[in-house]
């Protein structure tokens, strides 16, 4: 691990892939999954569709989301994310048949 962190070796594998499909303990993580691959990262979100683009070479941060200007490297990431999760036989979280989205929440103190 030291010679890649040192930049002395480099990884033998096209990507780096996340997944995870399902709302955290702590709510702040919501389902999804990302792909990191060259200078890119894909973050993409289950529960509604979005997904995230950054450069990291030129936005370590992740600050500037590129997913509007450059579609085509989404296009790319995504598939594949999706070739790596049927790989892997990724499970997904199942819809909740019991959602209601016009429900009203309320926060009580």
């Amino acid at each position: 691990m030291v010679p890649l962190l040192k930049g002395e070796q480099e990884l033998d594998r096209e990507a780096i892939f996340w997944h995870f499909p399902h709302y955290s303990n702590h709510g702040n993580q919501s389902p999804g999954g990302a792909v990191r691959s060259g200078d890119y990262k894909l973050l993409e979100y289950y529960g509604n569709g979005t997904v995230q683009l950054f450069n990291l070479a030129k936005d370590i941060s992740e600050q500037n989301d590129l997913s509007l200007k450059e579609p085509e490297k989404v296009k790319e990431l995504q598939a594949m994310l999706q070739k790596w999760r049927t790989k892997v036989d990724a499970k997904m979280m199942p819809p909740n048949p019991n959602y209601d989205s016009e429900a009203k929440i309320y926060n009580f103190k």
